[in-house]
């Protein structure tokens, strides 16, 4: 495909990894069935329902496509920030999420909140892949 189509919709994980600096971040999960996916069994985040059936699921997100917020709202996710990148115009924050690394890009205007981080990202913006071959789903 061509660059765009495999930043914006790679095939694989390895497709998924090598395409976008920093990676993508990739996650085990499992899909209901019905738009939600559990990070870890636990962690509820909200799907752009493309798998045919429910089950464990690899979901994959583009460290730019997180905001960073202070409030808890549905389909906030808890962070863990452990250290924050100085880019110049940007910044990384490494972090984890349900227990897994996690890495969130913000500019350096976004104001990062003190104590608890939530991350929202957008349905669309989750990538589901099969674990068992690796292909998009």
């Amino acid at each position: 495909g061509t660059p765009s189509e495999i930043y914006n919709k790679p095939a694989s994980p390895f497709v998924a990894s090598f395409m976008g600096a920093p990676p993508m971040n990739l996650l085990p999960a499992t899909y209901n069935g019905n738009g939600t996916a559990q990070i870890g069994g636990t962690l509820p985040i909200a799907v752009h329902g493309q798998a045919e059936a429910a089950g464990n699921v690899q979901i994959g997100v583009r460290p730019e496509n997180v905001n960073v917020s202070a409030v808890q709202t549905d389909r906030a996710l808890p962070f863990t920030l452990e250290l924050i990148e100085e880019l110049g115009a940007s910044r990384l924050l490494h972090g984890t999420l349900d227990g897994h690394s996690f890495v969130v890009t913000a500019a350096n205007e976004v104001e990062l909140p003190q104590g608890q981080i939530y991350l929202d990202v957008e349905p669309e913006a989750v990538h589901m892949f099969s674990p068992e071959n690796g292909r998009r789903l």
